[in-house]
């Protein structure tokens, strides 16, 4: 009789055991997909259009760019309705009217660099948020 172990039955422990672990993870992924919901959409917020973006965005240039006198060859697209990923510390998107923007400056050395262009976020009669050509990911 020394070679059979003895097999486990379960018993009212295991059962009760079994259905806490069942019950946890049915918590566990519960509260995984609730920390995926984005929450209630509110619609966004772009603001008024901006009627004179020309001004605006020349305004900008002036405060803005290192030699800015020297600033040529100016061109924007008609703002639109866009949206810019700004990060999840910073609130998701920030939404506002989106133009391309290209010009030529000066550098330090006094040689123009060449057209580059650039993106610029409108919202509320300001640059909300300005940058390279990949500011948002579309482009433009």
């Amino acid at each position: 009789m020394g070679g059979q172990g003895r097999v486990y039955s379960g018993g009212p422990d295991f059962a009760k055991s079994r259905e806490a672990m069942t019950r946890f993870r049915f918590l566990w992924i519960a509260f995984v997909l609730a920390g995926c919901y984005p929450g209630p959409e509110n619609p966004p917020d772009y603001g008024p259009y901006p009627d004179g973006y020309e001004s605006i965005v020349t305004t900008w240039i002036q405060g803005h760019v290192f030699n800015a006198p020297t600033v040529k060859d100016v061109s924007m697209t008609k703002p639109a309705q866009d949206q810019v990923w700004v990060g999840k510390l910073y609130g998701g998107f920030a939404y506002g009217y989106k133009t391309c923007l290209s010009y030529d400056v000066q550098d330090r050395d006094g040689r123009y660099k060449g057209i580059a262009p650039y993106t610029v976020l409108l919202k509320d009669g300001a640059v909300a948020r300005a940058g390279v050509y990949d500011l948002v990911n579309e482009g433009c």
